[in-house]
């Protein structure tokens, strides 16, 4: 997947959003996605909530391959903890943007 394409999971039940810039996870994430971001863990910074993205690289909640893809087939087979990732969506505005001015 390139940026801001989505496609989903193993089993086809949930969304999650490949995202090469930081300009691409909020257009997903409106969009009902989970971003997979590859770049600066600073991106936290931006995002409603730090379970909302999944960081891959180093550092991240997946710095490979093959633990994105056991990370992706855990959240799949757990509809509770993908509905977490999105529960900032249900906060107000303020809530989920303390760090940036709203």
């Amino acid at each position: 997947m390139t940026a801001a394409t989505s496609g989903r999971s193993h089993n086809g039940a949930y969304h999650i959003l490949s995202a090469s810039t930081v300009n691409s996870c909020p257009i997903g994430m409106y969009a009902g996605c989970v971003p997979i971001y590859r770049g600066s863990p600073n991106v936290l910074d931006i995002m409603p909530e730090p379970q909302a993205v999944i960081l891959y690289g180093p550092g991240g909640n997946a710095s490979t391959v093959q633990q994105l893809d056991a990370l992706l087939a855990d959240i799949s087979a757990d509809r509770s903890r993908y509905e977490a990732m999105l529960a900032w969506k249900h906060k107000p505005v303020r809530a989920c943007c303390a760090g940036l001015d709203c």
